[in-house]
């Protein structure tokens, strides 16, 4: 009798799995983030061994965090953010499985984003003098991660899930601005990329919302 209830709960997870369903994911804190992201994406099988999650996002200005940290109300963000995921579910044949599985992955991300700056207070050749001014800023970011992360339903009949995941790579930014060389930006060194062109160390960590489809 307990077996026949144990392939019972398998059978009846097995139709809507983790590791089979198709998912739209929503990133609730790409919103708060320093550069905020409205973003969407979608997760399905590629292989039985093998997943693909794919986002798009717009990135702009609004924050609810900005008014804390004093930054400069007069900014305007206007950019996209693309990233591809390439998830290795680490699968047990357990009824475990059915409702979490961990995997690990590869995950490619491409932000384009445009930084638009009004009325900020600047000093020019060393704090000889100051001068207010306007700045326009294109910033190219690419980065590739190997992360670590699980996906647990917290509803069998909806078929929700929550993926959590983390990471560590590398990221290249390249930064063209109209702003004049002997530029000191003051307090507004947030997008102010002191490490253009370089190739850094990178962490990531988040966690995403899944919709059954």
């Amino acid at each position: 009798m307990a077996f026949s209830q144990s392939q019972s709960k398998l059978d009846s997870l097995r139709k809507n799995s983790p590791l089979k369903s198709t998912y739209i994911k929503i990133s609730p804190l790409a919103i708060v983030e320093l550069e905020p992201t409205l973003q969407i994406g979608i997760e399905y099988s590629l292989l039985p061994r093998i997943r693909l999650q794919h986002e798009i996002g717009y990135m702009t200005t609004f924050n609810p965090g900005y008014p804390l940290i004093k930054l400069n109300p007069k900014i305007f963000l206007n950019g996209v953010k693309i990233r591809t995921t390439i998830k290795f579910p680490l699968k047990l044949k357990s009824l475990e499985t059915k409702l979490r599985y961990r995997y690990f992955g590869i995950d490619f991300m491409y932000k384009y984003l445009q930084v638009h700056e009004y009325d900020v207070e600047t000093a020019r050749l060393g704090g000889a003098y100051m001068q207010t001014m306007d700045f326009h800023s294109v910033k190219n970011v690419g980065a590739i991660h190997i992360i670590f992360g699980a996906n647990n339903r917290v509803s069998r009949k909806k078929d929700r899930i929550v993926d959590w995941y983390f990471g560590v790579g590398l990221r290249y930014k390249k930064v063209e601005s109209d702003a004049p060389a002997d530029l000191d930006y003051g307090d507004y060194l947030m997008f102010y990329d002191e490490y253009n062109g370089y190739i850094l160390m990178s962490v990531m960590t988040g966690i995403k919302f899944g919709f059954g489809v």
